[in-house]
């Protein structure tokens, strides 16, 4: 039986070109595995509940309406006693932020929001929650003011709108110091944007954003968490792997399992209270869109 001999050195030497550059992307192509692995476990991870978070969403809209209504709770609604949360539609921040979660989720549905959306007569420019889309809000924020567009026996269609004319402290508060500095990032000073952000991310105990609300009402609101995300990635902002990981493993553990929605606050052990909204669920879902 013959026996191959191993290649000498000047055999080798005569290997041809196309055959290194092979075995060398093939050993590259080795190295890169893990990461590909990684980055397909990441995005499969929650999979699930996005799912059920995005069928919260479509169970909410009504295509006799065409938008989506505000949240699962019965009874008198927080604007008063002349509204009902079954009943009430509003136009932003909620069905705006669900639209552009429904563009990659359910298509069809966010274009019937779409076109509901702009057939109303009032102003589209936020001043606020439209940065998030690539508005140029001002750096003065004001305070809020919901103003109805359609308010009858049948429904109440309103905007929730920073037009007050007091100025808002937002740098109290962690959402609004997220919508400032991807406005600042967007439009501004790139290193102050990340600058504001951090003071956001300071805010972060490891269950919420523990900032000016949470002192004053004793729980967390659970939308920040998903805001802070997708304003991290738009900012491609340098958050640790493991501060990340925290969020959204804190953030999916608000999930009603029977619903799909994220209950909207968690009290100040991290665990959900009372019931899911559409806002809370869209923030949530939002960051995932970029993905």
């Amino acid at each position: 039986m013959l026996l191959e001999q191993p290649l000498d050195i000047e055999e080798r030497s005569k290997m041809k070109p196309q055959n290194v550059i092979i075995i060398f992307f093939f050993f590259s192509f080795l190295l890169i595995i893990p990461n590909i692995i990684g980055v397909v476990k990441a995005s499969d991870e929650y999979s699930l509940n996005i799912d059920l978070a995005v069928s919260y969403l479509v169970s909410h809209y009504d295509p006799h309406i065409g938008l989506i209504y505000e949240s699962e709770d019965n009874g008198t609604h927080w604007l008063g006693s002349w509204a009902t949360y079954r009943n009430t539609y509003l136009l932003y921040s909620d069905n705006l932020e669900a639209l552009h979660v429904l563009e990659k989720y359910n298509p069809a549905i966010a274009e019937n929001i779409s076109r509901t959306y702009n057939s109303y007569e009032f102003p589209k420019n936020t001043l606020l929650f439209g940065t998030l889309f690539g508005e140029n809000i001002p750096d003065d924020i004001k305070d809020a003011e919901n103003i109805a567009v359609v308010n009858n026996s049948e429904l109440v269609v309103i905007y929730r709108r920073h037009q007050g004319s007091s100025s808002f402290p937002w740098d109290l508060w962690s959402d609004m110091l997220c919508y400032r500095a991807l406005d600042e990032y967007q439009f501004g000073d790139k290193a102050k944007a990340k600058t504001i952000l951090k003071e956001a991310l300071d805010h972060w105990d490891g269950l919420g954003f523990h900032d000016h609300a949470t002192e004053n009402d004793g729980f967390y609101a659970n939308y920040k968490i998903g805001l802070f995300l997708y304003v991290a990635d738009k900012m491609n902002y340098p958050l640790l792997a493991d501060t990340k990981a925290d969020m959204e493993r804190q953030m999916w553990r608000q999930q009603n399992p029977k619903t799909g929605g994220i209950t909207s606050l968690a009290d100040l052990n991290g665990q959900p209270i009372g019931s899911a909204n559409v806002e809370t669920t869209a923030l949530t879902l939002l960051p995932y869109t970029l993905r």
